[in-house]
């Protein structure tokens, strides 16, 4: 018997984004207090699930309004932590050399430089990892050459590939997976390369993410002889984690929207140790100790009103000046979210229950998943089919057991050969089983937004409370745009060209 036998025929463990009671349920309730996190009314939650609100998409916008005007005061540097690490891999290096260089860094991503233009070119990502691993696995005569071919000739190929075939609108899923890299290599490729400077105001940095359909942006930084330096790689979850981080820290300060206290909002949430187990392949600090200037604040949060208000307790910079702009212009705090409902019975975009927004979530409806018995490989084209980061591993019930990340194509690798031919058991190996985050279909969207930064995910699977069964998936781009700009791109896959923007 595996350590998932078991499984099939028991409960499902999750970690829920919310404490809401639910019947037959083994949830571990992970964010106990996140509707107080923004400091709604009371009972705010439970009279906007009893109105059922549907805010259109003007509405949206304009709920989401307050947190974009907010952004567009904050600049790249302040997302980035205290010390960064990027690798620069040039072009002409074999494809071995680059992933290995990669992975003995634990990156997810390196920047690309041209020698012969002496200019970043594009971002090699995971994505392109697997890419190579499926064109591989549909060209087993080329498999032994393409390891040692260059960025520069990958990249190259990729380009003026002629798929072989076409991939029919009704083709079945099987079909679909037969000519895999036929269908990545027919979509619209993203741009060569997404930048911005670190002066660069956060919210014009995501709306170049979500208008290029990219998950990752570089940062440069400018030279004395307008040329640029590499200052970073910053994606969607570093945004996210900074915007959790902002709102907190402003509501601690005591000037949050409703009076939240630093003690509530801060030390029985985010900071939570328990809540703190690291999406695989992450590690290191929590959420919050990657936003600069943060560590400092996150160890007074026991200071209390009165102490902030003496001055006992030093603010990270960015929240300082957001701060002392708000006392400039007679306003009360900085997320300008005010004390009555401006939409429906909503006050902020983090009000609204995700049932109401059904504009949110291109697989709310769509499970996508696997089970243990899967070739691994049929897994991993699903994960850029569906342009999703992580995949529902499932029992004969539809219950989520497992999940699959883009960084778990390590797992199948020995001594550089790749054993194709294994199945999801296989690739899995002996590693104990994934906690399982879930979010339920009438959890707010500041519960789904806390529980995403405190979870350090990058997907939530959308279960039935009663049967624990999946029934969707939302990942954290959609939850960052829309929590922004009231609006989300359709998250539609797209060729990478050797990570170019992904």
């Amino acid at each position: 018997m595996s350590q998932y036998d078991h499984l099939f025929d028991t409960p499902a463990a999750y970690i829920a984004a919310s404490s809401e009671s639910r019947r037959n349920s083994v949830a571990v309730a992970a964010s106990s207090i996140t509707s107080n996190n923004f400091g709604p009314e009371s009972h705010g939650h439970r009279t906007s699930q009893q109105v059922g609100y549907f805010p259109t998409d003007d509405e949206c916008k304009q709920l989401a309004n307050p947190v974009r005007e907010l952004l567009s005061r904050c600049r790249c540097y302040e997302v980035l932590g205290t010390s960064t690490q990027v690798v620069l891999l040039d072009v002409d290096v074999e494809l071995t050399t680059a992933f290995i260089a990669a992975q003995e860094r634990g990156l997810a991503a390196c920047v690309l430089w041209d020698r012969e233009e002496c200019a970043v070119c594009g971002v090699l990502s995971s994505t392109d990892y697997i890419e190579i691993l499926l064109y591989c696995s549909d060209h087993p005569d080329e498999a032994e050459r393409v390891p040692q071919y260059t960025i520069r000739y990958w990249r190259e190929k990729v380009r003026n590939y002629k798929p072989s075939g076409t991939v029919n609108a009704g083709a079945t899923e099987a079909e679909t997976l037969a000519n895999s890299f036929d269908r990545l290599c027919s979509l619209s490729p993203v741009p060569p390369l997404i930048t911005c400077t670190s002066e660069t105001s956060v919210s014009e940095c995501l709306a170049q993410i979500m208008n290029n359909k990219a998950k990752r942006i570089v940062v440069l930084v400018e030279k004395e002889s307008e040329d640029f330096n590499v200052k970073a790689l910053l994606d969607l979850q570093q945004i996210l984690s900074y915007l959790g981080a902002l709102f907190l820290s402003v509501e601690s300060q005591g000037s949050g929207p409703r009076g939240v206290s630093a003690d509530t909002a801060m030390s029985s949430s985010i900071t939570s140790r328990e809540a703190s187990d690291y999406a695989e392949g992450t590690g290191g600090p929590s959420a919050l100790e990657a936003v600069s200037g943060y560590r400092p604040f996150i160890d007074s949060v026991v200071a209390s009103n009165s102490e902030f208000s003496r001055g006992g307790v030093t603010l990270p910079l960015h929240v300082r000046n957001l701060h002392d702009l708000v006392l400039n212009e007679g306003r009360e705090n900085p997320v300008d979210f005010g004390s009555y409902a401006s939409v429906g019975p909503y006050k902020a975009i983090t009000d609204v229950p995700f049932r109401f927004v059904p504009q949110l979530g291109q697989h709310r409806k769509t499970p996508i998943s696997v089970t243990l018995e899967t070739p691994f490989l049929d897994a991993l084209r699903l994960l850029l089919l569906h342009n999703i980061d992580c995949i529902a591993v499932v029992s004969e019930n539809d219950v989520v057991v497992d999940a699959i990340g883009r960084s778990d194509i390590v797992r199948i690798e020995d001594n550089g050969v790749y054993n194709t031919q294994l199945t999801v058991r296989g690739a899995l190996g002996d590693r104990p089983p994934k906690k399982i985050r879930v979010f339920y279909e009438n959890d707010t969207l500041r519960e789904i937004f806390i529980f995403f930064v405190r979870q350090r995910v990058r997907e939530l699977f959308l279960v039935d409370p009663n049967t624990k069964k999946l029934r969707g998936q939302l990942n954290i781009s959609e939850v960052v745009f829309f929590l922004v700009f009231g609006t989300t791109n359709t998250n539609n896959p797209s060729k990478s060209q050797c990570g170019c923007g992904t």
